[in-house]
C-alpha cells in the first residue's frame, strides 16, 4: 500500500506544501534540539552559530556575504554579529578594497568554541541521518542543493492580486 505522503506528493501542490511543512518541521526540531544542547549551556544563540561558523570558514567575508551564504536576514546577521562582538568572537574591520564593506572574522575565544560546536553539530547530525543510507543523503543533498540554488537565484513571481 502506497504512503500518504507518497499519495500526497503525486498531487501537485498539496505535495508540496507536504514537503514544505517537512522541511519546516526538521528546521524547528533542529533547532529545538540545540536550543537545549547547546544554546542554554553556552550562551549561543543558533543564529549565532551559523554567523560563527560561516564566519571561521570563510573569513574575512561580509555581513551580507554571511546572510546570502546562510539564507539569513540580513537584520538577523547584523544582531548576531554585535552579540558575537559583545561575547568576544568575532572582530570586524574595514575591507581594504572598499571602505564602506566591514569584514568579519573569527577571534581565537571563536576558532575554540567554533571547534567545539562544529563537533556537537557532527554528533547531532551524524545521528539525525542515520537513518538514511550514504546513497540517499547523496540524493537529498543533490536535492536540496538545486531547491536552495534555485530559491537564491530567481524572483518569486509576482502574488496573486486580491479579488
Amino acid at each position: 500500500m502506497e504512503s500518504t505522503a507518497r499519495k500526497e506528493l503525486a498531487t501537485g501542490l498539496r505535495g508540496q506544501r507536504r514537503l514544505a511543512q517537512l522541511l519546516n518541521t526538521f528546521g524547528n526540531m533542529v533547532q529545538s534540539i540545540y536550543q537545549g544542547r547547546t544554546e542554554k549551556p553556552l550562551g549561543l544563540a543558533l543564529v549565532e552559530w551559523r554567523v560563527l561558523r560561516a564566519t571561521i570558514l570563510r573569513h574575512p567575508i561580509s555581513q551580507a556575504g554571511v546572510a546570502t551564504g546562510e539564507g539569513l536576514n540580513v537584520m538577523g546577521v547584523s544582531r548576531a554579529v554585535a552579540g558575537l562582538r559583545a561575547k568576544g568572537l568575532i572582530e570586524c574591520h574595514s575591507d581594504p578594497d572598499d571602505r564602506r564593506k566591514t569584514m568579519l572574522s573569527p577571534t581565537d575565544r571563536g576558532r575554540q568554541l567554533g571547534a567545539d560546536m562544529a563537533e556537537r553539530e557532527r554528533v547531532m547530525y551524524e545521528h539525525t541521518f542515520s537513518v538514511l543510507s550514504t546513497d540517499e543523503q547523496r540524493v537529498l543533498d543533490e536535492l536540496l542543493e538545486r531547491v536552495n540554488v534555485h530559491l537564491r537565484d530567481t524572483d518569486l513571481p509576482p502574488p496573486p492580486t486580491a479579488s
